[in-house]
């Protein structure tokens, strides 16, 4: 089982991908709010997990934004959710990830979310985190609690 952390830094072949930061929140925000802006509130009683990663097209392609990686966060040893990818966007905060690639030797800020209920932050059950790089086969797992 591979381990990543905060600030891991994930190198295949055609990407590198930087683990800014990991958390619980209830309303994804982009890194610029001034203006206009899209977000991610959390749906009445849920609570995204976040991961803030910032993507490197190490390929000489352009790189899909939703087919980098998938990301299932277990609750409690069993109730499993999967995540979504957005795009960040200098223009409008976030975009969809199915129309945006990101073109080869470029960097982009990508968040992945997955919606859990609320119970995911308050309770102390265990909450781990499973990201499969796209194409490796490799699962890395990153321990919330």
């Amino acid at each position: 089982i591979l381990t990543i952390t905060e600030g891991s830094v994930i190198t295949t072949e055609n990407v590198e991908i930087t683990i800014n930061k990991i958390e619980l929140s209830y309303d994804v925000l982009p890194d610029n709010t001034n203006g206009y802006y899209t977000h991610y509130p959390a749906e009445s009683g849920h609570v995204y997990i976040h991961i803030d990663a910032d993507v490197k097209n190490l390929g000489r392609q352009n790189l899909d934004c939703d087919n980098i990686l998938s990301v299932t966060a277990d609750y409690n040893g069993g109730y499993k959710d999967k995540g979504f990818a957005v795009t960040e966007d200098n223009n409008t905060g976030f975009t969809y990830a199915n129309i945006t690639s990101i073109k080869p030797l470029e960097t982009r800020g990508i968040r992945f979310l997955i919606s859990c209920p609320q119970e995911v932050e308050t309770s102390a059950n265990s909450l781990t985190l499973d990201i499969v790089i796209t194409g490796t086969g490799e699962t890395y797992t990153y321990t919330v609690r």
